[in-house]
């Protein structure tokens, strides 16, 4: 998700496997956001992925069927 979510809308966030214990699997359904940026960057970044999640949703379900 983190790597389509940057090539569609230009917003990085980081995989959680970077941060979780690789023996807790708990990595591959995580991610972090940094706040690193100005607030309207933050907040335009929100924005983007506020559009985005819905058609992440969507491939998720569509993959399961």
């Amino acid at each position: 998700m983190c790597r389509m979510l940057l090539e569609e809308k230009g917003v990085a966030f980081t995989p959680g496997t970077d941060f979780e214990d690789p023996a807790g699997n708990l990595g591959d359904r995580r991610f972090r956001i940094s706040y690193a940026g100005g607030t309207t960057v933050v907040a335009d970044a929100m924005d983007h992925f506020k559009d985005y999640w819905p058609s992440w949703v969507k491939r998720v379900k569509d993959a399961k069927n």
